[in-house]
């Protein structure tokens, strides 16, 4: 059996890191000593099998908000999101799901994992990155939650992906993202339209000789564009035609 104690020292506190790891087994989850391998030894193997080990959210996320490494960060990440997910205690888990040490993974994980929709709520509304929105609304188990992120996703990039990534898997998702698509792509269509009425209306002011013909074509084509979403385009028209 490995020898427990190093002259009269805990295992944990030994100066081999090896053997550092070795003690983190030996501890408590929940242990203070635990916690405080986790964010002060300076070997990163043994923060890494603190993190493993340790229950205590507070310290773990304490951790998260000071390391450097990133393999001890992948570490955390990793042991964060289902601690999150399934802890009882809902404002903690709010509190460190809107804090910027956290990272998009960990709240990934929590809206695909939780049971609680208020916190997989709070989890997709804190995310950051849309590609991190994108992934879970194509990976996401539950449907109320793949709908949740992809209502988040604003991009034509991130709504392409979208439409097509989710063609087979989730057809509300799919539709949604595509009739947005299509929106924003009609809406670029009516707006270079309109700049280019604009741009002859405004040069009809300096043109010499009638021009009442012309502005009447203009008009009619002005007409057909849906633009009361748009006031700048609105009044560039209305200053050209006074």
């Amino acid at each position: 059996m490995i020898i427990k104690r190093m002259f009269g020292a805990p295992l944990h506190e030994h100066p081999d890191p090896a053997q550092r790891v070795l003690g983190v087994s030996e501890l408590p989850p929940d242990s203070g000593a635990l916690a405080g391998l986790l964010t002060s030894d300076p070997a990163p193997e043994v923060r890494a099998a603190a993190a493993r080990r340790c229950a205590n959210l507070d310290a773990l996320a304490a951790a998260l908000k000071t390391e450097t490494d990133s393999s001890v960060r992948s570490v955390l990440t990793v042991v964060l999101g289902p601690l999150l997910a399934e802890t009882q205690d809902g404002e903690a888990a709010r509190t460190h799901l809107q804090a910027d040490e956290c990272n998009d993974a960990i709240r990934r994980e929590v809206a695909r994992r939780t049971q609680d929709a208020d916190r997989r709520r709070i989890a997709i509304a804190a995310l950051r990155e849309e590609s991190s929105l994108v992934d879970l609304a194509l990976v996401a188990e539950h449907a109320e939650t793949r709908m949740a992120a992809a209502e988040r996703v604003r991009t034509p990039e991130g709504l392409a992906r979208l439409a097509d990534g989710a063609r087979d898997k989730d057809r509300g998702v799919a539709r949604m993202a595509r009739k947005r698509l299509d929106t924003m792509t009609d809406q670029a269509s009516q707006a270079s339209a309109a700049d280019e009425i604009l741009a002859q209306l405004e040069a009809l002011a300096n043109t010499p000789g009638p021009i009442l013909t012309a502005v009447i074509e203009l008009d009619r084509r002005w007409d057909a564009l849906d633009l009361d979403h748009d006031p700048v385009r609105m009044a560039r028209s209305s200053a050209a035609r006074q």
